[in-house]
């Protein structure tokens, strides 16, 4: 570091598994002759596929932001013209897609800077998450479940009707036992009731999530004073957390912190191994919708238990979805800040420096706490799509594996991947075994 303050740090080993699919499906031929040359040709076309999306991957990679929607258009021209698309595997129509979709998001970012037009909130939407929406309807949806996460506090606390819930989250924040100290052993404190949370989640959690990620580290750091007192840095898998003033730190929330930015949250989803191409694609909302998301249905149908109360993951919750309306709001309603910080503080009972702090983030960031919200909407509509065909034979934990194992992708491919999954489990297309 480049100041004497202690920096306290954490390392939580984990174990990496790996799983390889292999696609035994081959289309019997009436010739043999007919069907060794198709084989040829098909291998040759895949070969010359995966060199030209390498090529491409390297041109991108070296290109500088001036130029790089130049690069991504000259090699997606040679891609269409040297390629039967026909003749592809499934993975490599798969990349050829998500290289339609890299095309796509550049030529957006670079018209915009052509004009010198201000991004509009929506278009900041979708380039985040890859989703088409409109505010109107996100915001009614965050109004929907910030409204029943609100009766479910009054339910869990016994609170009467007619005594309002901001004198609930008034009491709760300013309670003290709800605090460590700021001084070192207060820091240390948190860092380790931490590292206690990730390894009770990681024991509830069945086998096959706890290998779906590396090592994760956890940073305190006394003199950031950010904005962001939370910051996951995915290249080096590390969590960052603001320690300076540890009032902004309730207690709490650190089973649920735990969940959503390690196990199986935004670490989780991050340590899968992307395609070269797929690298290459940034959809920030993805990451964090997936863990708002994960977060909020580990106990509701799935055999996870999260070892914090379910109060407590209310109100993390209702934190989350209530920035996500004050984001709406600035951007697309011409709330004030202190509007904005005025309805947060009213919503949840977080620390009143901390949410306007987040608000300040939410001005200059349009969609840094809207967009997760999108995401997580969408990943709960796949699954009750899902739910619906399935009826009883649809089991949560395989189909949030289903959603975990591709790593981060456009949705119009999590579609693709959640809809085989459906097909593949539905009665009719189970193969029987005889010795069940």
């Amino acid at each position: 570091m480049r100041n004497s303050t202690p920096v306290l740090k954490l390392a939580i080993p984990f174990l990496l598994l790996s799983c390889t699919a292999i696609d035994t499906d081959k289309t019997p031929a009436s010739h043999e002759i007919t069907r060794d040359a198709l084989n040829i040709v098909d291998r040759f076309e895949n070969t010359l596929a995966e060199k030209l999306l390498h090529l491409a991957f390297q041109d991108i990679q070296a290109a500088n932001n001036n130029e790089q929607f130049q690069i991504v258009d000259t090699h997606r021209r040679k891609l269409k013209k040297s390629l039967d698309i026909s003749r592809l595997s499934p993975s490599n129509q798969r990349q050829l897609r998500l290289f339609e979709h890299l095309w796509q998001t550049e030529r957006s970012k670079s018209d915009m800077a052509k004009t010198g037009a201000v991004r509009p909130y929506t278009e900041t939407l979708k380039l985040e998450t890859s989703i088409s929406s409109n505010a109107v309807d996100l915001s009614l949806q965050a109004y929907e479940k910030l409204s029943k996460l609100h009766a479910k506090i009054r339910l869990l606390t016994e609170m009467p009707e007619q005594v309002s819930l901001e004198s609930l989250f008034e009491t709760s924040r300013n309670n003290p036992e709800n605090y460590l100290p700021n001084t070192h052993a207060g820091r240390q404190k948190y860092l380790d009731l931490m590292v206690d949370s990730l390894i009770k989640i990681e024991r509830l959690l069945p086998a096959v999530y706890s290998g779906q990620h590396g090592e994760f580290i956890l940073a305190g750091d006394e003199n950031r004073k950010a904005n962001q007192l939370f910051i996951y840095d995915r290249t080096a898998k590390t969590l960052n957390i603001d320690l300076g003033d540890m009032t902004q730190l309730p207690l709490y929330e650190i089973d649920s912190v735990a969940a959503y930015y390690g196990i199986p949250g935004m670490h989780t989803i991050s340590s899968i191994r992307s395609s070269e191409i797929q690298s290459l694609i940034s959809l920030p909302g993805y990451a964090a919708g997936w863990a708002a998301y994960i977060t909020s249905s580990l106990n509701r149908g799935s055999p996870v238990q999260l070892p914090d109360s379910e109060l407590m993951r209310s109100y993390f919750e209702a934190m989350i979805i209530s920035l996500a309306v004050a984001d709406i709001g600035l951007h697309s309603e011409n709330w004030s800040v202190d509007q904005a910080t005025e309805f947060v503080i009213s919503s949840s009972p977080y620390p009143v420096t901390r949410l306007k702090n987040s608000i300040l983030l939410a001005a200059r960031m349009p969609g840094v706490f809207s967009t997760p919200l999108l995401a997580r909407l969408q990943f709960e509509t796949l699954q009750e799509q899902s739910k619906e065909l399935l009826q009883h034979d649809f089991v949560l934990s395989e189909f949030q594996l289903t959603i975990l194992n591709p790593g981060l992708l456009p949705f119009s491919e999590l579609q693709k991947v959640v809809a085989d999954w459906t097909k593949q489990n539905t009665p009719a297309n189970q193969t029987h075994d005889p010795n069940q």
